[in-house]
């Protein structure tokens, strides 16, 4: 798995569970790697802030 594809598929379990601490419930990890990971899917799909409006 590489890291665009770790970050988005974090991203995707945010969105499935509804939340950042839910996603890192179900993943068991610490919430923070979690919310770290979005920012940075966010500027690989789309540099710019139009898609996230």
């Amino acid at each position: 798995m590489t890291l665009l594809d770790k970050r988005a598929f974090y991203l995707f379990e945010v969105s499935s569970c509804g939340g950042i601490r839910a996603a890192a419930e179900h993943l068991h990890i610490n919430p923070s790697v979690v919310s770290r990971q979005a920012p940075s899917v966010r500027m690989s799909v789309a540099p710019s802030d139009t898609l996230f409006l």
